[in-house]
């Protein structure tokens, strides 16, 4: 079985010598949400709500995740 959904997202990050909106250095730290869109659920997903929110680790590069799906 297999499906699909589609998310819009919000990203918030705070960044090394960051001025007036322009990124002029490395991430310190980062978030996203990611809600599902309202009907975009296909297949084994068909009918899901929630939302995934991902947490950047600047340090290794990962993107640990939580969330949750209401079907």
């Amino acid at each position: 079985m297999s499906g699909t959904f589609w998310t819009t997202y919000r990203f918030e990050a705070k960044y090394e010598g960051c001025s007036d909106g322009f990124f002029e250095g490395a991430e310190i730290f980062g978030r996203c949400q990611h809600p599902i869109q309202d009907g975009s659920g296909e297949g084994v997903f068909a009918g899901v709500t929630g939302r995934l929110d991902f947490k950047d680790n600047v340090e290794t590069g990962d993107l640990p995740y939580r969330g949750h799906l209401r079907f």
